[in-house]
């Protein structure tokens, strides 16, 4: 296991540390007897038909248990520090690849990528992977037409090269299925972090977990950890981040009418377990009309601190999985240059999550 700090050079100091320090990320990376057990349980869930099928859920929590077992007490202990909720993300490493075949030039039919088993096999070794982390892979049922399993790829242009059917005309959406550089964030949606609005809104996911099937240009995903943020813009400002003076516009993903904006709430909230959690989206987040001067200059003051923060820089690929704390972590990437990079992502929840649930299995959640 390895401490990363604010670059992406490998802490020396790891091998004398025995306390995790809160708001970094861990790298676990695991021996072939390990890997072997994670491809065995993949497979077989993938045979099933992934995360999308009923029991897939009980199967890798099961695998969960026996992967568990072949542990070391130092692996066993950083997963603890990623469950109390006081790591970053987790890069989990030394799994091995499934075989598959060359990347193509350009991504081609969304669907029966999603539908072809090494996909699916991928899909199933992280949701196996969020077991670990007790938490439970799952699906908003306005966001990828309700499936948990979502490719994150190039389908509707805006990378650096264009696809073929693209244009000069072509309106391309802010999201992950497009080739767009994403700016820092969090996941929506951004009602809440824990518990249900009114219930009608389910909270935004507790983790999102982010494998790549094809990344031959090796394009990082970059991490922000907030907790660095928040220490370098100060408690005055941390505290102008509580107040009710945010919105966030709707996001491009939600599929259905209900998906609205969310206005008059915090940025940053503070729990009794003392554990912050933020929302944030460097294309969606405002300050609202009203917003008192403290709200204004702290949001000033988180995005200065955001845009001069050095960003960890993982470079996913079949063999590797990112997991990212949704709640104490940002997000991003640079503009699309291979338009066959596909990354295979999959939300998870806590089981202390309050959702609305429509489905326990799969677990489907109203957005």
């Amino acid at each position: 296991m390895s401490i990363i700090g604010n670059d992406d050079v490998l802490s020396q100091r790891v091998a004398k540390q025995l306390v995790c320090p809160a708001g970094e990320i861990a790298i676990v990376v695991f021996d072939i007897d390990t890997a072997e057990l994670i491809q065995k349980g993949s497979k077989e869930i993938a045979v099933h038909g992934g995360p999308d099928m009923p029991d897939s859920s009980k199967k890798a929590r099961e695998w969960a248990v026996t992967i568990m077992n072949s542990l070391t007490a130092e692996v066993r202990n950083t997963i603890d520090y990623y469950t109390s909720g006081v790591l970053s993300a987790i890069v989990f490493e030394g799994m091995i690849a499934p075989k598959d075949q060359e990347a193509p030039l350009h991504l081609l039919d969304m669907e029966a990528l999603s539908s072809e088993f090494v996909t699916i096999e991928l899909a199933s070794r992280s949701q196996i992977l969020l077991a670990l982390l007790e938490q439970n892979a799952f699906a908003f049922d306005i966001d990828n037409h309700g499936k948990v399993v979502r490719l994150v790829g190039n389908f509707n242009g805006g990378g650096l090269n264009k696809l073929p059917s693209e244009t000069e005309q072509s309106e391309v959406p802010l999201s992950s299925h497009s080739g767009v550089a994403l700016g820092a964030h969090t996941e929506a949606p951004y009602y809440e972090t824990r518990h249900s609005l009114n219930g009608r809104h389910s909270p935004a996911p507790s983790s999102l977990i982010l494998t790549a099937r094809w990344n031959r240009l090796q394009e990082p995903t970059t991490l922000i950890t907030v907790q660095n943020v928040l220490d370098e813009i100060g408690g005055h400002a941390a505290i102008g981040l509580t107040l009710p003076a945010f919105g966030f516009t709707r996001s491009d993903t939600f599929t259905s009418e209900d998906a609205e904006g969310v206005s008059k709430t915090s940025i940053l909230k503070c729990y009794k377990d003392g554990i912050m959690e933020i929302r944030f989206n460097a294309y969606r987040s405002y300050v609202e009309k009203d917003a008192p001067v403290l709200a204004e200059t702290a949001f000033d003051k988180l995005v200065a601190g955001i845009d001069s923060a050095a960003p960890v820089k993982i470079n996913l690929q079949s063999s590797k999985a990112l997991v990212i704390n949704n709640y104490r972590c940002l997000h991003g990437r640079d503009v699309v240059k291979d338009n066959a990079r596909l990354l295979v992502r999959l939300f998870g929840y806590t089981n202390n999550v309050e959702a609305v649930v429509l489905s326990n299995d799969p677990l489907v959640v109203q957005g």
